[in-house]
This record gives C-alpha cells, sequence and structure tokens, in this order.
C-alpha cells in the first residue's frame, strides 16, 4: 500500500504546474483594476427643495372649489367636497 502511495506522489511531483493546472488567462487590456479602499468617496448630491410649490391663482382655485363645489350622495342628495378629497 505504501508504495501506490508513494508513486502517486512521484508522479504529481514530475508533472510540471502549468500542464497540471492550465496556461494562465491572457491579461485584459486596459487600466488595472482599483481597490474600493483607495478610491475618492463620492460626495452625495444635494437634497433639493421637495415642496411644490403653488401659483396664488391655483390656490385660489383650490379653495374656492372646496367652498363650493358638491358631490352626488344619491339619486336627489349631494353633499359637500370633504378636504382630503380636495387634495
Amino acid at each position: 500500500m505504501a508504495s501506490s502511495a508513494s508513486s502517486s506522489q512521484n508522479l504529481i511531483e514530475s508533472v510540471d504546474s502549468v500542464t497540471f493546472y492550465g496556461a494562465q488567462k491572457p491579461k485584459r487590456p486596459g487600466p488595472h483594476r482599483t481597490e474600493i479602499i483607495s478610491k475618492p468617496l463620492a460626495v452625495p448630491p444635494a437634497v433639493k427643495n421637495a415642496k411644490k410649490q403653488y401659483t396664488r391663482r391655483y390656490k385660489l382655485r383650490v379653495l374656492s372649489y372646496l367652498q363650493h363645489a358638491t358631490k352626488p350622495r344619491g339619486p336627489t342628495l349631494t353633499r359637500e367636497v370633504t378636504v382630503a378629497e380636495t387634495a
């Protein structure tokens, strides 16, 4: 048993590493990759004002609609519009 183990060990040692593992891959063209640690951190973009700005005319139209508009409640009844429905 010891002779078979030593013969396989000799076989592996006698084989060239390039033949055993295969040839190396060709290098890709272009600049080398840089590590993430060495890259400068990107500054996040400034937050823009998310508040919507409406004109005076539009605001007055919405308030007028809120005061005067009605919704049908049935065949003959109506109700006033709520603020949630206006938005």
